[in-house]
């Protein structure tokens, strides 16, 4: 039911904006989507400045410990204010929140990627995600729940993550993942609370303490009493590995799951709440239009029938440029006329 809900729910955009990735893409798309006043490479650089801005202002505010209350309350009401921008502080929440907190809006979500970023070889990653389900994973207390993005309970078990089983476990660790229900995987993406809070990281800080960690605990690889679901991770490789990647098919083995999409991170992207411009996403079939990049040929093969051939605004491109050059053609071929003509008239005269 819980489900059902869900995909009801992304499926009725009513306010939509055009890089919401649960509509087509808006380079496919035949209709206008609520538009933004700027461009996302823009926003992108909007959004990196107003992240400088609050580290400074968070480091300024840990250098005043002198006044602990007022720190205290400054920060809860910037909380509760991006809060409902779908934003969420969770080093405020685990620390000062009394009783159980609410999981909603903790994940990060992509935009399409409409506008190629300047520098995209240099500072952005890629990995190649499966399909299924976004959820947070939660390990604390001995035990292990994962959560809907819309912070939903979805269930509890027993895990190898540090604090995920066991009364004497110790710990609390958070980590974004997308949920295989047919193969029971957790496929771990990203993540927010390892022992200590990470949000406030950047995306390659982030990236190298869970591979690090994660080498740690191989039990989260296999199945056991306290590991009931196994947890793999997704790799993020630099943008000069994308067409190696993609060039082997399938991606997972026996093609099970299959390749849902790529995501892009900006390697100094910090980990917010809700949609985020520095993450970025793409289909595989995709990839050659925007990218340039070529890919196995079952990847064009998986495109859905809702899309057409090619990018709309590709197509109309290609239609201006012949439009163009055909009025130049034209324009050329009337002066050429006027120059025979004239000629003409010349000769005629001389006669």
């Amino acid at each position: 039911m819980e489900e059902l809900v869900e995909s009801l729910s992304n499926s009725v955009c009513v306010s939509a904006e055009e890089t919401d990735v649960f509509l087509l893409h808006p380079r496919y798309a035949q209709y206008k989507a609520k538009h933004s006043n700027s461009s996302q490479e823009e926003r992108r650089r909007q959004w990196l400045q107003n992240q400088k801005e609050k580290r400074l202002k968070l480091f300024n505010i840990h250098r005043g410990i002198g006044n602990i209350g007022k720190v205290v309350e400054k920060m809860e009401f910037e909380i509760s204010k991006k809060h409902s921008k779908g934003y969420l502080n969770i080093l405020f929440q685990k620390t000062f929140y009394k009783g159980v907190p609410s999981y909603k809006d903790w994940i990060m979500l992509s935009e399409w990627l409409v506008d190629i970023p300047e520098n995209f070889q240099e500072e952005w990653t890629c990995t190649i995600c499966p399909e299924g389900k976004r959820v947070l994973v939660v390990a604390e207390k001995g035990s292990t729940c994962a959560y809907s993005r819309r912070g939903d309970f979805l269930m509890k078990f027993p895990s190898a993550l540090p604090g995920g089983y066991g009364k004497g476990s110790n710990g609390c660790t958070v980590v974004d993942c997308i949920w295989h229900y047919p193969t029971k995987t957790f496929y771990l993406l990203d993540v927010l609370i390892w022992g200590v809070p990470l949000t406030d990281c950047e995306a390659e800080m982030r990236f190298f303490w869970i591979c690090n960690k994660f080498v740690e605990l191989p039990a989260l690889m296999e199945r056991s009493p306290t590991n009931r679901h196994r947890i793999l991770l997704l790799h993020h490789e630099p943008i000069s590995q994308l067409r190696q990647m993609l060039s082997v098919h399938p991606a997972f083995e026996n093609n099970f799951p299959k390749v849902d999409g790529i995501l892009f991170y900006h390697k100094e992207s910090l980990y917010t709440g809700g949609k985020s411009p520095l993450v970025t996403w793409l289909k595989p079939f995709m990839i050659p239009h925007f990218l340039g990049i070529e890919v196995a040929e079952p990847y064009l093969l998986e495109k859905p029938l809702n899309y057409p051939e090619k990018p709309i605004s590709e197509v109309g491109n290609k239609q201006m440029e012949t439009e163009i050059s055909n009025v130049q053609l034209t324009n050329k071929d009337c002066s050429s006329n006027k120059k025979t003509n004239h000629k003409e008239n010349e000769s005629i005269k001389m006669s």
